[in-house]
C-alpha cells in the first residue's frame, strides 16, 4: 500500500498538515479492525505495565513516526520518502541478530 498512498497524499492532500493526515490514518485503520476485536479479547486482564507499554508504542513509535512520513512526503515528495521503507528489513534483521 506505501506504493499507492505516497503518490496519492502527495497529490491530493497538498495542503493537509501531517498531524491531520495521521490522526485520519491511524483512526481509519483501528476502525477497520474493529469486528476483529471478539476474537482477540484478552482471557485474563492485561496489567497496566503491558497496558502502558502498549500506549506508548503506539504513541510514541507509530504515531510519530507517521508525522515524520507524511510530513516527508509534503517536504521531498513520495519516491524520496518511500525509500525509508528499504531501511526496515535492514535494521529487523541487526536487530534480530542481536538477541
Amino acid at each position: 500500500m506505501y506504493a499507492i498512498a505516497a503518490p496519492y497524499i502527495k497529490q491530493n492532500l497538498v495542503g493537509v498538515p501531517s498531524l491531520v493526515v495521521t490522526t485520519g490514518s491511524q483512526l481509519s485503520a483501528a476502525f477497520l479492525l474493529l469486528p476483529a476485536l471478539p476474537f482477540t479479547v484478552p482471557q485474563h486482564t492485561p496489567l497496566i505495565a503491558v497496558v502502558v507499554a502498549v500506549f506508548a508504542l503506539a504513541m510514541l513509535s507509530t504515531a510519530f513516526a507517521y508525522i515524520l512520513y507524511f510530513r516527508l512526503i509534503q517536504k521531498i515528495g513520495s519516491t524520496k520518502a518511500l525509500t525509508v521503507t528499504y531501511l526496515i528489513p535492514l535494521f529487523a534483521m541487526l536487530w534480530g541478530r542481536s538477541y
